[in-house]
């Protein structure tokens, strides 16, 4: 039996209801796990130079921006936020990123720089989060054992 999923029957469904479709279409794609509630991703034609780098679609690990009509087109429903395209983008100011991360904070930036501050800032909050997960646990580990 062939499970496999046609993306693009999933994206016209998506353009229908969105939010509902946007994680099935991830999912098919294996990305089961998201770390950005939601955000949006803008980018600058104007500033552009995307014929003779195109280092942004390469970046991309869902294939959210590709190629068409002689400029970087972006598919929503595939853009998990991860600040890839941004990160290699070689014009700053050129792809905005705004997320928002599940502790409700939204960062916005559109440089390498700022890219590098917001993921170092996420993953420290990740961090200080497993440290008190695991002192918890610990914690009622050793109540348990008094």
């Amino acid at each position: 039996m062939d499970t496999a999923v046609d993306i693009y029957t999933l994206l016209l469904k998506a353009k229908k209801r969105p939010s509902a479709t946007r994680v099935e279409i991830l999912n098919s794609m294996g990305v089961t796990k998201f770390f950005y509630e939601g955000g949006s991703l803008r980018i600058d034609m104007s500033r552009c130079v995307g014929v003779e780098c195109k280092l942004c679609i390469k970046a991309c690990p869902t294939n959210a921006l590709y190629w068409e009509e002689a400029k970087v087109k972006l598919e929503e429903e595939l853009c998990i936020y991860c600040s890839a395209c941004v990160l290699n983008c070689i014009v700053d100011d050129c792809i905005v990123l705004v997320r928002r991360s599940s502790d409700g904070r939204t960062v916005r930036f559109s440089t390498p720089r700022g890219a590098v501050l917001a993921n170092s800032a996420t993953a420290g909050q990740k961090r200080i989060r497993a440290v008190l997960e695991l002192a918890s646990a610990l914690a009622k580990s050793s109540l348990r054992r008094a």
